[in-house]
Formats: structure tokens, sequence, C-alpha cells
């Protein structure tokens, strides 16, 4: 089959029906399963969350680290955070068996990203390790933003004002560059409380 598909961030059971004649005719069902699934990761977690695992059940598939880091989104999404660290951690593990480009995801700066700002304490060497060891790695200003605020939150922590301030400046910097997406990592699925404004945090380390 040749047809695309488009994915959509509404689902209702006529996208639903369109969708699964597509799939069952499409010779190539990772692709559109990890769009669409991406699309509605966190309008529709629990159906992003069924057609993750329809496409993590195909023997041998690709895009199998980007699918667990999208089944974290819709597991915070839900408010699941245990199922989304397994996930993280899942999808780095894949990203590390996999060649270039199969291996891309984010997970990298979003779960020391998340682990600092739910104070994950137990966990925040793995933050750590994980910053430094992708540090090289090129991204987007969304993913600066979070690769910063992670090391200025964590520096923090530890009492490392000066760390704390230079990495806070930097994660501000990223912010003001794409504030819509930033904005999606300020909100209660990332922080897990309404009251915790990590960009007023990042402006007082800034600040000290």
């Amino acid at each position: 089959m040749n047809a695309e598909w488009h994915p959509t961030t509404t689902w209702d059971r006529g996208v639903a029906a369109r969708f699964k004649r597509f799939i069952s005719k499409a010779r190539d069902k990772g692709h559109p399963l990890l769009t669409q699934a991406t699309a509605i990761a966190t309008s529709h977690p629990r159906v992003s969350l069924k057609l993750l695992e329809q496409l993590l059940s195909i023997p041998d598939g690709a895009n199998r680290s980007t699918a667990y880091a999208i089944r974290a989104s819709a597991y915070l999404t839900l408010g699941h955070l245990g199922d989304a660290v397994l996930s993280y951690e899942s999808a780095l593990r894949e990203a590390a068996d996999q060649p270039p480009p199969w291996s891309f995801t984010h997970a990298h700066v979003e779960f020391p990203y998340l682990i600092a700002v739910r104070s994950m304490t137990d966990r925040y060497a793995r933050a750590r390790e994980l910053l430094d060891q992708y540090a090289h790695l090129p991204l987007f200003p969304v993913g600066y933003f979070c690769r910063h605020a992670a090391y200025s939150m964590l520096h923090a922590a530890c009492g490392e004002s000066a760390a704390a301030k230079h990495h806070a400046e930097l994660a501000l910097r990223a912010a003001a560059l794409d504030e819509p997406q930033v904005r999606s990592y300020t909100t209660v699925r990332f922080t897990g409380h309404k009251g915790h404004d990590v960009v007023k945090l990042l402006g007082r380390y800034r600040d000290t």
C-alpha cells in the first residue's frame, strides 16, 4: 500500500476505523503506528499506549527507542510516574542496541529532566550519568532547555550555586527560542503539581 497516513491529534470511532483499515493493508506498519501514537500521546494517552503496544509487538521492528520514549510521555499524561521511568529506561536500552537513525530518542534529556524536576533523589546519579554521557549531542532548543534545566536543578540540589546559575542561564536562553515547545515541559504532566514553576525556579538560580 503506497498511500500515506497523515497523523491526527483527534481520535474518535471514525478515525479509529480508518486507521485500522489503513494498518491492515500497510506494508510498513511501524511508521504510521509511531506517528499516530505520538500525535495523541497527551490528548488520548490510552489509545496511544495501545498503538505503541502494537508497534512494539512487531518482530525486529524499527523505531523501538522512540516508541518507548513516547510511551513514557503517555504514562506521564496519565500520572503513572513509575511506568514512565521504566519506559525511559527501555528507550535508552533500545537506543544503545540499535544503529542510527533508529537509535534516536530524546530520552537522554527528558529522563534526567524528569528526575530533576520531580526531585527523585535516588536517581540523581543516573540523571548526571545520562547528561554527561550525551552532552555532545546537538539538540533543538527544547532539548537544550531540558538538558540545562536538569543540570541546573541537580547542581542546586547539591549546593553548587555557581554551576546551577550557569546552566539556568543556558536553559532560559533556550526557552526563549521556542516558548511553545518548552511550555509543554513545564506543565503538571512533568512537574507533578501545578504550583511548581520551573522557569521561575531557573530564574531564581540565574539571579542568585
